[in-house]
């Protein structure tokens, strides 16, 4: 009987652990979800989670203050379905079993009752204080330097049989075992069949834990997700370049016992024999379009599967899950074309099209002619083009499908931005109406790579909701074109627009209606024409609202995707929170310009790149924001939409504050978005 253990993905050597699974006469698994270890169960019990049962904590390991508190963790919510805690279902069992009196007479009280005896309090105490109850605890610092009760001379030193630091342990030597420690090579480099085998796998495989996440678990969880969305393996810059694998480049790594894939980072300071993967890799994120994983053969990205359990420490027992002997390559499973570059990349304007009133389509070439990489529905290029004397940047969608042999083209698609002043003044977009006054067939821009993180599902297990208005329909576009026919998808498209003059893809959209039978469309005209014709070019007058959404759809758990101005999406999101569609199932990404500078102060900050420069920067309001200031400087820094949403530009602060232009503070305060982000006091930044 197993609670929670997911041995295939945690533990090394996942082919003996699914055999052992396999092989079990009878196997009962409990967990909150289904694991690939639960699938090979006879039984599988759904356990529900710390919210659904109360739970005592004696201590948390924040802080001595926190380990000082005492607190039984009241139940939230009731249970969901036949779901039960995993203390329930063991002394419940327990007590089936004959065995109740060692189990507190089958009574789970009782068993925190005799826990806390020794404290003087019970669990009613607990229950009717639910901030919890404060208890001293012996947590100073130093204690080693305290002095003996029995003898004020002496101090207490260290657990040790010398009460002292031991660089040579007596005990250990008494036990068979060095007493002094020493570098040991990888079991695997021993030997004359590991010289042998040192030929072919000529690289050290370590792994790492991604602390975003937990061992194998919460990769399903896009909030998470969208911040490290895909398997890492780490290599230093002289194995980079002598392997022709860059950052971002797929790689497979192999050993003697597998092969798996993963996604490259190039790390300054990592040695240069070494190779550092991350374990834990195999749930799906249909919302942003994720599949599942493989755990076995060379398509998957378990790190653990690379790793044989026939070595082990002789101390520990632990099996050299950062000593393994390894290989890399590029990943043979990604097309060539497949690479993304870094920095900017010279495009030719191919082709130019209005697709409605103030609508542009843009066609763009790579000069160098070779194969453009796919990308996930949803996401963006970010163009560069020089305007007069400035050089502007936008991110703008890609409308194409997301997946393409050979792919030679992007396309993308501009609303030339206006907006009237008091004074009745049009001020236009630099790009939008560079776009749509002066860019020219044949002229060059650059492009950045596809990125960022509103992304579309190809495949979902819920129904979607896809709102857009005006030029937010682009996204969807390339979700639309992704699809095969044919394809059963439920999606509910509610387009807005003003009239038929600035529809953008209505005939496309009408395309896609006929060949996917599970796409509805509703079109919403806020100012409809005199010759539009309701229920023929629009469904609805007006503007899309929550209301537009049907209660079914909300009780099927549809994820809502969203796209077009930001007070629109604030009151669908509103709306729809308030009739019961959790927050976390809505995703919206709205376009606009970069902030425009700040007022210059005259303070001035030191910013120190630490990965990519030895001496820190004097930063000024000139400067504009970190992405800027690091880009002028010749800092290789990721960005995205350069307006504080994609989170493509996010990076580690390891000293000092920031502010972000856009007035939103990251949730988490440790890292900032560079493309917003200006100091506000001396920084350093982990970049």
């Amino acid at each position: 009987m197993a609670f929670g253990t997911n041995l295939s993905l945690s533990q090394a050597d996942s082919r003996t652990a699914e055999a052992a699974l396999k092989a079990l006469e009878f196997h009962v698994h409990c967990d909150l979800f289904e694991t690939p270890a639960a699938r090979n169960a006879d039984i599988f019990l759904p356990v529900n989670s710390p919210w659904e049962h109360e739970g005592l904590r004696i201590g948390f390991e924040i802080s001595a203050a926190a380990a000082s508190l005492i607190q039984l963790r009241p139940r939230m919510v009731a249970p969901r379905g036949q779901s039960r805690s995993d203390n329930d279902i063991v002394f419940d069992l327990a007590s089936r079993l004959g065995m109740g009196d060692a189990f507190f007479g089958g009574s789970l009280e009782a068993g925190w009752n005799h826990m806390l005896a020794p404290l003087g309090l019970t669990v009613d105490e607990l229950r009717a204080a639910p901030r919890g109850l404060r208890w001293p605890v012996d947590a100073p610092e130093r204690k080693f330097a305290l002095t003996l009760a029995d003898d004020p001379e002496k101090i207490r030193g260290f657990d040790t049989e010398t009460r002292r630091v031991e660089l040579y342990s007596e005990r250990l030597h008494r036990c068979g075992q060095p007493a002094i420690a020493s570098y040991v090579p990888p079991a695997e480099r021993t030997g004359p069949d590991n010289i042998r085998r040192g030929r072919k796998y000529p690289l050290i495989l370590s792994s790492a834990k991604n602390g975003l996440y937990c061992h194998s678990q919460h990769r399903s969880l896009a909030s998470l997700r969208k911040r490290a969305p895909e398997p890492i393996a780490e290599i230093s810059p002289a194995l980079s370049a002598a392997r022709g694998i860059a950052e971002g480049d797929g790689i497979r790594i192999s050993t003697r016992e597998g092969q798996a894939r993963f996604i490259t980072r190039v790390t300054p300071g990592l040695a240069d024999d070494i190779v550092v993967a991350e374990f834990g890799w195999w749930q799906a994120c249909p919302e942003l379009d994720r599949p599942a994983l493989a755990i076995e053969g060379g398509e998957g990205s378990n790190f653990n599967s690379l790793i044989s359990g026939d070595a082990s420490d002789p101390v520990s027992g632990s099996t050299p899950l950062r000593s393994f002997l390894c290989d890399i390559e590029p990943d043979p499973l990604s097309q060539k074309g497949q690479r993304r570059w870094q920095g900017y990349l010279p495009f030719r304007v191919s082709a130019l099209q209005a697709d409605a009133e103030g609508v542009m389509r843009v066609c763009l070439t790579a000069v160098n002619g070779e194969a453009l990489p796919d990308f996930h529905p949803g996401q963006h290029v970010e163009i560069r083009a020089r305007i007069g004397s400035a050089v502007v940047s936008r991110a703008y969608s890609l409308i194409d499908a997301a997946r393409v042999d050979q792919r030679q083209t992007y396309n993308i698609t501009v609303r030339l931005r206006n907006v009237v002043l008091e004074d009745s003044t049009a001020v236009f977009g630099v790009m939008s109406n560079h776009i749509h006054t002066e860019l020219a067939v044949g002229e060059i821009v650059e492009l950045k790579s596809p990125s960022g993180s509103f992304v579309l599902p190809r495949q979902s297990p819920q129904p979607m909701i896809l709102m857009a208005s005006g030029i937010g329909i682009t996204p969807f576009m390339s979700l639309l074109e992704s699809l095969p026919d044919g394809d059963p998808a439920e999606i509910w498209l509610h387009y807005g627009n003003t009239n038929s003059r600035t529809h953008a893809f209505s005939e496309r959209i009408a395309f896609h209606e006929q060949r996917l039978p599970g796409l509805t469309v509703v079109n919403y005209y806020s100012k409809p024409l005199a010759t539009d014709r309701r229920g023929v070019n629009h469904q609805a007058t007006g503007r899309i609202s929550a209301t537009v959404v049907a209660d079914d759809l909300i009780a099927r758990r549809a994820r809502v995707y969203m796209c077009g101005s930001a007070p629109m999406m604030e009151d669908v999101r509103t709306g729809l929170v308030a009739r019961g569609l959790p927050a976390f199932d809505i995703f919206s990404e709205a376009f606009t310009s970069p902030a425009t500078a700040m007022v210059d102060d005259g303070k001035t900050f030191r910013v120190s790149f630490s990965l990519s420069r030895k001496q820190p920067d004097t930063w000024s309001p000139a400067s504009g924001p970190l992405l800027s200031f690091g880009e002028a400087l010749g800092v290789n820094l990721p960005s995205g939409c350069r307006v504080g949403q994609c989170e493509s530009c996010e990076v580690r602060i390891l000293s000092g504050n920031v502010r972000h232009l856009h007035g939103s503070e990251p949730d988490d305060h440790t890292v900032c978005l560079t493309c917003q982000a200006v100091p506000i006091t001396d920084i350093v930044l982990d970049a």
